[in-house]
């Protein structure tokens, strides 16, 4: 994907295709947000996904450097794999600042 696509449209539909690219397994990606500093961009996503009978969703944060229009590097900050069980016990131990 060329930087420049999301530079100029910010259209979501270029990014969701190039995260499903990156996680063909996903069932469903929900965007976030998207952050685009001068080096490329930053993208906070959740992908849901079914392994083993058992739905399972992942927070992901995507820091992607680009390089004359195209990315040049992509790291993946992920917070594993939750399970339903995970999800509403943190629901209940954790405090959330933001929805």
């Amino acid at each position: 994907m060329a930087a420049g696509q999301l530079e100029t449209t910010h259209d979501q539909r270029v990014l969701g295709s190039f995260l499903r690219d990156l996680n063909p397994e996903a069932v469903d990606i929900d965007i976030a947000r998207t952050v685009l500093p001068r080096s490329g961009f930053v993208t906070e996503h959740q992908d849901r996904k079914v392994e083993d009978g058992r739905g399972m969703t992942l927070q992901k944060l995507l820091l992607c450097e680009v390089r004359d229009g195209r990315i040049a590097e992509v790291v993946v900050y992920c917070s594993g794999e939750w399970d339903a069980e995970l999800r509403a016990r943190h629901g209940e131990e954790a405090l959330i600042l933001r929805p």
